[in-house]
């Protein structure tokens, strides 16, 4: 799922104030937590385009054979990404 950055944004204020109000948290500058955590946010949403294009180009290789056998390419895309994420311990 790709989230803009307004959603981003969002999101990371959502969490800081969460864990503010709930009394988890009491950070001194509430804004730079609400920074890192909107930076964390975005790395993570950058790793999982950067295994979705992985996974792209090893389908693209075999794109003959998916095509031949009858194998829906949204299938095929889901069970490698899910195996390549587990490998690489990614949590999608």
């Amino acid at each position: 799922m790709r989230l803009t950055k307004s959603q981003i944004q969002f999101l990371g204020y959502r969490i800081t104030d969460d864990l503010q109000v709930s009394g988890f948290i009491d950070p001194d500058d509430p804004n730079d937590l609400m920074d890192r955590i909107v930076d964390l946010i975005t790395m993570e949403l950058q790793k999982e385009d950067e295994l979705n294009e992985e996974v792209r180009q090893i389908l693209d290789q075999y794109s003959e054979k998916i095509r031949t056998d009858g194998i829906e390419y949204r299938e095929a895309f889901k069970l490698v990404k899910k195996r390549m994420a587990r490998e690489r311990n990614l949590v999608l």
